[in-house]
């Protein structure tokens, strides 16, 4: 499960494949970021999941989550996102783990000059016990 979430915090494209399906805008506080939503294959887990990302107007990556990843029809992994003056919250849901590895993560990236998006908090979540990571 480890290997998992570390596959899931840094989702690198050269061990999965990207199909972009839909790409938007969201504004936090003053500043508008493009939304790209796509379907992600991760080979070592034999996931499929659905990839939504932050991009600054000049296509900087600034945040993302798994909004599902799946494998047959199993779900492992859930996630929703939350839009506070300044902030992106991100919330994952870790489903079929063991009982020592986090049920959940919750990811807080504060807006900074510039509407530059950091990641200023992560807790992970084990049977309740919040265990603060950053």
């Amino acid at each position: 499960m480890n290997k998992t979430l570390f596959i899931f915090g840094f989702l690198s494209f050269g061990i999965c494949s990207a199909a972009i399906l839909q790409d938007g805008i969201i504004r936090i506080g003053k500043f508008a970021y493009k939304t790209k939503k796509s379907k992600v294959f991760l080979k070592d887990e034999s996931y499929h999941c659905d990839w939504f990302s932050l991009y600054s107007p000049g296509d900087e990556h600034q945040a993302g989550l798994i909004v599902e990843a799946k494998r047959n029809d199993t779900l492992f992994v859930s996630g929703t996102y939350k839009i506070e003056p300044n902030e992106f919250i991100v919330t994952n849901y870790y489903h079929y783990r063991h009982s020592h590895e986090p049920d959940s993560s919750v990811k807080i990236f504060a807006q900074h000059a510039g509407g530059k998006l950091k990641l200023s908090s992560f807790i992970e979540y084990t049977d309740g016990i919040a265990k603060q990571i950053r």
